[in-house]
């Protein structure tokens, strides 16, 4: 407290907690005297009388008001939300067992990594996006979350708490240059970081870095800072960095066995281990729509992830868990590649894209891998057709008992295995119009999730019915090409006469539909909602019309939200825009998913009156997902009003983009590689040659070996570790032999053979003859 008046003053400092009902636990008063410019730090303790302690699954928030009152009148009132719990780690215990505890109890983590990151507006998010984001992580599951990997929006914390989900909250510091003025600036941020975050119940972990390049005494400086201000840091949370550092508590690993080198099955052994026990990331690459079996395909991506939830639950009795990277994919200029979709106009980037939500926030088949492993039957039953039928073989994910599998006459339930929430089916017979997957819980059918298979007609589309008394003008078909519907309306193509989107603004760089359609024919649907563009503010479309009054008819569809739901499924609030028309916002906050569900039409009537020359509709605020639009038209009743349409010069512009494919983007179509060679000195001892070298980026890299060796062709063993001695690769290589002369020098040249992650790593070189040679610095690139 700080009297900033020019009197001394007498203020009353009152503490009062409330409990979730709003009743009054505990209530303290002082009465402080402050002189003129005087500051007193004021303490009030006491306890909770059998506290109702915070849970994963009972997160109970306390609140607590401190008042100011002068002259018995409140001047001021902080309301703080808190919990009460415990929570200790096997590195304070020492007691042997390497699990997880809170409140006395052994949990298992099962978190993701969130980078807060939105295609189309970087990380500026609104309160939605982030009631969004915590919705789908509760939805896939996860019952811990990682900042990924700076401090996020302070609603995240709101949120987290209310949810009951364990927080590890990070404060990157990626130190380029280390100067005294940075280390300064970066403690007073700290300070603040922890002051605004420190009352959450949901903090186990406090995170100063990832992939570290902080200077071991200042992380411990800052570590320190942490501990002064947080007292839960001694017993209850640690300070870590994660894959690489020292000076703090703990440096968390990340453990890619699988995905960057390494063996996948090796990895409950490998969690195991003192110096892992909670692994700070593991993923996979993935290509969203991928089926081909090339690359890095849905299938691949949900197997890998699935495998290593089963290992790590095999052990979850000997370690404390895990973290999934990541929510969803996020911009990576680091990087180069661009395949975070299959199609040649969603390959924009660069992108890390291993999310099981596309940068744009389309569920991946991951995301409901899961959903269906750790959202129980009881709470959410949810059944999903993996959108890759063939007769040889259909995968259905659910988390109920059995699922039942139709198509015409042709019927087969199975039950579920056990470890795994993946059905599969062969040899189905795809005779009919639909596929349908119904799963049972209880004996009871609960859910239900339909496909349309290339017969499929029964569509109805009286949605369309054109208004009577009216002359319409345009009728687009949103992100498709023409067609004609039940009432013999053309719906005409979509495109750039009409449309605009973020692509148009980087004429060199891309084009006007890159990122911005989404197309499923497997939607049970008028074909015309098959298609449907998405986007943000940049989204837009315009047509020229005559001053007056017109009928502006808004079709849409949620192609992405709910596929399999429940009765219980709630995707509200996961996609929310505004519409305006000639810049006057006519809809506000849509919710498509609640105002029809999944997969289903809705149609919005809107009558407008220009005094202009054109009708521009677009989507001025998205607060959360991307603004979505599936048909546009336009109607008068003057008979002799005019439109304006353009010769179509492809008329399956659209089906050919879908045709268009590529599953990895070539290497002569992408930026040219910068140069970032790396050069490390290595050491000689027991007859093994070892080199030290870490990287920032994942990526296959080359690794060049120049060396003196005048006396025989030898073949040497190689072998490429990271520092947990997780082994990325181990092969014989042969170094030939050089002139006598000792400036003479030859080079041999190897790769990683797959991709490594940004970390520190060893190359060994053993074998005989190796004390016969020398070595320059070895050449990593």
């Amino acid at each position: 407290m700080k009297n900033y008046g020019n009197t001394a003053d007498t203020i009353s400092v009152i503490s009062k907690i409330c409990d979730k009902s709003g009743k009054q636990v505990i209530r303290l008063t002082d009465n402080i005297v402050l002189k003129p410019g005087e500051m007193k730090l004021v303490k009030q303790q006491a306890a909770i009388k059998d506290a109702h302690l915070w849970d994963v699954d009972d997160p109970y928030l306390y609140t607590l008001n401190t008042i100011l009152k002068r002259n018995n009148k409140a001047t001021d009132d902080l309301v703080t939300p808190f919990g009460v719990r415990t929570s200790s780690w096997p590195l304070n215990r020492k007691d042997g067992d390497n699990r997880f505890y809170l409140n006395g109890k052994p949990v298992f983590i099962n978190g993701v990594c969130e980078y807060e990151h939105q295609f189309g507006q970087s990380h500026a998010f609104t309160d939605a996006q982030i009631d969004a984001r915590i919705k789908e992580v509760k939805s896939a599951g996860f019952n811990a979350f990682r900042d990924a990997h700076q401090p996020h929006n302070l609603h995240y914390k709101d949120l987290i708490d209310k949810e009951g989900i364990l927080w590890w909250p990070q404060f990157s510091a990626h130190i380029w240059y280390d100067t005294p003025q940075f280390r300064e600036s970066f403690k007073r941020h700290l300070v603040q970081w922890v002051k605004e975050r420190r009352n959450s119940p949901s903090i186990i972990l406090w995170g100063l870095q990832n992939e570290s390049t902080l200077p071991a005494d200042f992380a411990k400086e800052c570590m320190d800072i942490i501990k002064q201000m947080d007292p839960m840091c001694a017993t209850m949370r640690l300070v870590t960095t994660c894959n690489g550092g020292d000076g703090t508590d703990w440096n968390v690993v990340q453990n890619w066995s699988g995905t960057y080198g390494g063996k996948l099955e090796n990895y409950a052994e490998e969690l195991k281990r003192d110096d892992q026990l909670l692994n700070g990331e593991y993923g996979a690459w993935r290509t969203v729509g991928n089926h081909t079996g090339q690359r890095y395909t849905e299938e691949k991506f949900c197997d890998i992830l699935e495998r290593k939830a089963q290992l790590a639950e095999s052990v979850k009795d000997s370690v404390c868990g895990q973290f999934q990277w990541i929510l969803q994919s996020h911009d990576n200029p680091g990087r180069r590649q661009p395949d975070e979709g299959l199609r040649r106009i969603d390959k924009v980037g660069p992108f890390n894209h291993k999310g099981i939500l596309t940068t744009w926030e389309q569920p991946t088949d991951a995301f409901y891998m899961y959903k269906s492993r750790y959202t129980p039957a009881s709470e959410e039953p949810m059944v999903y057709i993996v959108p890759n039928i063939t007769t040889d073989s259909i995968r259905v994910y659910s988390n109920c008992d059995s699922v039942a599998l139709q198509c015409g006459w042709w019927k087969e339930q199975k039950t579920r295995e056990a470890n795994t929430t993946l059905y599969k089916w062969h040899n189905a017979e795809l005779k009919g119009d639909l596929l349908i997957a119904t799963a049972y819980f209880n004996g009871q059918p609960a859910a239900a999730d339909t496909l349309a298979l290339p017969s499929f007609r029964t569509w109805n589309e009286q949605i369309l019915k054109p208004a009577e008394g009216y002359h319409y003008l345009y009728n687009i078909n949103c992100g498709g090409d023409t067609y004609t519907d039940i009432f013999a309306t053309e719906w005409t193509q979509d495109n750039t006469k009409w449309s605009r989107s973020w692509g148009d603004r980087f004429p060199k760089e891309a084009n006007s539909y890159m990122a911005s359609q989404t197309s499923n024919p497997l939607l049970p649907v008028s074909p015309l909602f098959r298609t449907s563009r998405f986007g943000r503010h940049e989204l837009s479309y315009s047509f020229p019309v005559r001053p007056g009054d017109y009928r502006v008819e808004l079709y849409f569809i949620e192609p992405w939200y709910g596929p399999g739901a429940s009765e219980t499924t709630d995707c509200e609030g996961l996609r929310l825009f505004d519409v305006a028309i000639n810049d006057s916002t006519c809809i506000r906050d849509l919710d498509v998913w609640a105002q029809a569900r999944y997969a289903k039409p809705y149609k919005r009537v809107l009558n407008v009156h220009t005094s202009g020359d054109r009708i521009k509709i677009d989507f001025p605020k998205v607060s959360a997902g991307q603004a979505i639009i599936s048909a546009i038209a336009i109607a008068s009743k003057d008979p002799d009003a005019a439109a304006d349409y353009p010769e179509i010069k492809d008329d399956s512009l659209w089906h050919k983009f879908d045709k268009d494919i590529l599953v990895e983007m070539p290497d002569s179509l992408l930026p040219p590689r910068t140069s970032s060679a790396i050069e490390v000195d290595g050491m000689v001892k027991d007859s093994t040659m070892t080199w030290n070298f870490n990287v920032g980026v994942a990526k296959v890299y080359a690794m060049r070996f120049r060396y003196y060796n005048p006396e025989a062709v030898r073949n040497l063993h190689v072998k490429i570790t990271d520092l947990n001695g997780v082994v990325y690769k181990e092969d014989d290589i042969t170094f030939l032999q050089t002139p006598v002369k000792k400036t003479k020098r030859r080079n041999t040249s190897i790769t990683t053979g797959s991709q490594i992650n940004a970390g520190s790593y060893i190359v060994t070189l053993s074998g005989e003859g190796l004390d016969k040679m020398l070595f320059e610095k070895l050449t990593i690139e």
